[in-house]
């Protein structure tokens, strides 16, 4: 019974909230920005569940439900180079895969990469880790994974750090700068989950 109240809660809160969306789209209104933001969580709320994850220790993760994921994987951000010119920054790791099916209930060994020895790895899914800038030409660190970027070098100054192009980005799989070159802030690996549905 109160399954059948739930499931009947759930579909006339969804039920209204379509009405809505409908009436404001209709009549042009600004609030649609703000729908495009609040929709999402909102939407979650009223089915009961998380739709974003992020791993970043190694272990174990037990699937919620079963569908579509969308994952990036982070390996270990490379090493900068500071002494003689030309400065160079390490490269920076991520690796996507889209449209991923997992099962409920599956549980998957995930490892994270912490220093150059390891690496990350979402069940058969893995990223190499970045490369370390170099004495040599190119120079810079090669970055790693479709999403990676590689480093850069400057004879005129400091390089800053390489930033890959993931969801996570901004703070995993980090490349470090020329002033900072082994640093392990960012550069520590992770796993970012998103459920794409049924």
């Amino acid at each position: 019974m109160e399954f059948q109240v739930a499931a009947m809660s759930r579909c006339l809160l969804t039920e209204n909230l379509s009405l809505f969306i409908l009436r404001v789209m209709r009549k042009g209104n600004s609030m649609i920005p703000v729908l495009s933001t609040i929709l999402p969580p909102l939407v979650a709320m009223i089915w009961g569940g998380q739709t974003e994850w992020t791993i970043t220790s190694s272990g174990t993760w037990t699937v919620p439900r079963t569908g579509r994921y969308y994952i990036e994987l982070y390996g270990y951000g490379g090493a900068g180079k500071s002494s003689g010119v030309p400065y160079a920054s390490g490269g920076a790791s991520c690796q996507s895969y889209d449209s991923v099916v997992l099962t409920k209930g599956q549980v998957i060994n995930v490892t994270i990469a912490i220093n150059e020895g390891t690496t990350t790895s979402f069940d058969s899914y893995t990223v190499t880790n970045a490369g370390n800038a170099s004495t040599e030409s190119p120079y810079y660190g090669t970055g790693s994974g479709n999403k990676g970027k590689n480093g850069a070098y400057s004879y005129s100054g400091h390089t800053v750090v390489t930033v890959g192009g993931g969801v996570l980005s901004a703070n995993y799989g980090v490349g470090q700068s020329s002033q900072n070159p082994y640093a392990t802030t960012g550069r520590y690996g992770a796993v970012y989950l998103k459920y794409l549905g049924a």
